[in-house]
């Protein structure tokens, strides 16, 4: 089937600054996973609580010109295992947060915990600190399977840590599984969706367990179920998911009508967010030329990864991109199902290697719009007209750094603008990962590009039957779903060069 784009939105919207969210990032944990390639620490026997309280504030204060008056919509604790930290200090840094930002109503506020630990004080605390929503890095209900993936908790302590946030009045929950672990079969990725079931939680967050480089898993490998094991897996719970209620709305989140994650689906309709906390990524619209940052702009910062999310429930399932996360995330696997080398689209300027990770991409210069690394600004991508810049800032990785810098700028790893060419790519990166698709005048109004820039790889992919031949909705076909790797790199620089 044939869906010509052709002059298609021929009156143009003006680029708008999307909604804004907030994630904040405490890395320490009990232990690391042997398959967590996050930026998460082993604790030491005293965490520094208030010292890192006041380092996200002063953090969070750098980066409040980036807010441009917009209040949060959402605010989302990641790790490592923030709760880790006790209630008292996390009412400390919302009271902060709530100081500095508005925020808005029916604000989502979700802290990742691992259950069934000492780790976590009164849920009721949480709750009274401002925390309404929780998510559980569950993982598995099997013992065996917890042992095997390196959990310190068992399927008891889990089923304790639900049922008593339930009692103390948090029934938003979120609960993180995993399916093909080691030695794991069908029977035993259903039977924990069944266990899940039990407690009536209004969303559930279901990944693939992947091997990430540099992870005590990628260099002593597990034996996993073969890749046909894990579709049949990913087949039978899905069908068993949806027998229950939830709605599949995105790559591996399911929820009940309602009830999906706010935080999850402004990074999936490419929204801002700052990010604060060691290692803590964000990404922002700004002028273009953007107004002199406070963070200078940094030379010797590696670059960042594509834009995408710095955390969320977790987002992987095999035939969506491994975007690497920017950090850890409430689920303790990797980010997403991977991108092969063979189909990493490598070409002139961009290289997407297994993580999704770019270098340095071929800058081209639009209205308004900076396009350049390192946030690096030349006359000619500065943008003389109006418009804007999407760029992406993140902080030292090292919890020692990070705390030793918190009062300078040197906090700050980097800020780049994200290449024009890179935009769309970057888009269908974190919008096709929806079933129900975004509408196609998002498309302008986040990244402030001609349709054009989109219409042949949008045509070819209703040509191979993996998008919905629909002029007013970027959706992906159930095949499109399965082959979400395939579709996502048409949108590639050089794959759009090639279809010219």
């Amino acid at each position: 089937m044939r869906c010509n784009f052709a002059n298609l939105y021929t009156v143009r919207m003006s680029p708008s600054l999307p909604p804004l969210s907030l994630y904040i990032h405490i890395p320490w944990c009990v232990r690391k996973c042997p398959y967590c390639d996050f930026n998460s620490h082993n604790a030491p026997q005293a965490l520094p609580q208030r010292e890192y309280v006041a380092a996200l504030l002063a953090d969070l204060d750098r980066d409040l010109p980036l807010a441009q008056g917009r209040p949060l919509r959402s605010i989302f604790f990641g790790g490592g295992t923030p709760s880790l930290f006790a209630p008292e200090n996390m009412a400390r840094i919302l009271d902060g947060v709530a100081a500095r930002l508005a925020f808005a109503p029916g604000i989502e506020i979700t802290m990742e915990t691992n259950p069934g630990t000492v780790e976590h004080g009164d849920f009721k605390a949480y709750r009274r600190a401002g925390i309404n929503r929780l998510s559980f890095g569950v993982q598995s209900f099997d013992d065996a399977a917890l042992q095997r993936i390196g959990r310190i908790h068992d399927a008891a302590q889990a089923e304790r840590a639900i049922k008593r946030a339930q009692d103390d009045g948090l029934d938003n929950l979120n609960l993180d599984l995993m399916y093909a672990l080691p030695q794991q079969t069908i029977d035993g990725a259903l039977a924990d969706i069944e266990r899940a079931m039990a407690f009536d939680t209004p969303h559930l967050s279901h990944y693939q367990l992947t091997l990430e480089p540099n992870t005590s898993f990628a260099a002593n490998p597990p034996p996993l179920p073969d890749e046909d094991s894990a579709w049949d897996m990913q087949e039978a719970c899905q069908t068993r998911i949806a027998a229950a209620g939830f709605g599949h709305y995105e790559v591996s989140a399911y929820a009940r009508p309602g009830r999906e994650s706010v935080h999850n689906l402004n990074y999936w309709h490419f929204g801002d967010y700052l990010g604060i906390g060691a290692g803590a990524h964000g990404k922002y619209t700004a002028p273009s030329p953007p107004a002199a940052l406070s963070s200078g702009e940094r030379k010797d910062a590696a670059p960042s990864p594509p834009t995408a999310v710095s955390s969320g429930e977790r987002v992987g399932v095999r035939g969506a991109l491994d975007l690497d996360l920017a950090l850890g995330n409430e689920r303790k696997a990797p980010p997403h199902p991977t991108l092969s080398p063979a189909a990493s689209g490598e070409g002139e300027g961009f290289d997407v290697p297994r993580h999704g990770k770019p270098s340095p991409a071929a800058s081209g210069e639009g209205e308004g719009f900076e396009v350049q690394r390192h946030g690096k600004i030349s006359a000619a991508a500065s943008g003389e007209g109006e418009g804007f810049c999407v760029r992406r800032r993140w902080k030292l990785r090292s919890p020692r750094g990070y705390l030793e810098h918190a009062q300078s700028e040197r906090v700050i790893g980097g800020d780049d603008a994200v290449a024009r060419a890179q935009l769309p790519f970057e888009f269908m990166l974190n919008g096709l990962r929806l079933t129900s698709g975004i509408p196609l005048v998002d498309f302008h109004a986040t990244t402030g590009l001609d349709f054009d820039a989109i219409r042949l790889p949008m045509e070819e992919g209703v040509r191979r039957g993996w998008l919905v031949p629909d002029r007013e909705r970027l959706q992906p076909t159930d095949a499109g779903q399965r082959f979400l790797n395939d579709l996502i790199t048409l949108f590639l620089p050089d794959k759009r060069r090639a279809a010219l």
